[in-house]
């Protein structure tokens, strides 16, 4: 992935991510989708879904439903 289009992600992950924080939205699911962006580009891999299959089943829950947390 090419550095601008790589700082594109980033700068939306991280919008989203204070989107969900506001409206009371875990974002472990991004943090992680960060963290493959962050580590596929540091390996050299341009395919930034490589490594997420099994991911988009995952749900958003609201943090006040989850008893977990």
């Amino acid at each position: 992935m090419e550095k601008k289009q790589l700082n594109r992600w980033l700068k939306a992950l991280e919008i989203a991510k204070c989107v969900f924080e506001e409206q009371g939205y875990f974002t472990d699911y991004l943090e992680e989708i960060e963290a493959h962006i962050k580590g596929g580009n540091e390996n050299g891999t341009n395919d930034s879904r490589a490594g997420l299959q099994g991911t988009a089943d995952k749900k958003v829950v609201p943090v006040s439903s989850n008893p977990h947390r």
